[in-house]
């Protein structure tokens, strides 16, 4: 059988990263909304998608879950569709930038579990 923390390795260190730049992205996108700009409003409940699936994964992954295809799967759609809202504003925001780019490589990741 095969170790399970290294049979994921490369996927639950993206995951990782990429739950660390969305929680960066959604506090900074909080504050932007606090600050009256709503323009950041889908990019900080796509973060807060990406959060929970990358949570998930790391969960169910690291137990060699029966599971772990599916979620990688869904997390890859997920990190996708992230990616798509934290783009339209990487040129201003290097948050979102940041994200959109952790959420493109954690989807590559994923695509590969």
């Amino acid at each position: 059988k095969t170790n399970t923390s290294s049979k994921y390795s490369k996927a639950l260190m993206s995951a990782i990263h990429c739950k660390l730049a969305a929680e960066i992205c959604l506090s900074h996108c909080i504050t932007e909304l606090t600050n009256g700009d709503k323009s950041l409003g889908a990019c900080a409940s796509s973060t807060k998608e990406v959060i929970a699936a990358c949570d998930a994964f790391i969960s169910l992954a690291s137990q060699g879950s029966t599971y772990t295809k599916k979620i990688a799967a869904l997390c890859e759609e997920i990190c996708k569709s992230c990616a798509k809202d934290c783009k339209k504003h990487a040129e201003h925001h290097q948050e979102c930038k940041d994200c959109m780019e952790s959420c493109l490589a954690c989807a590559k990741e994923m695509a590969k579990v």
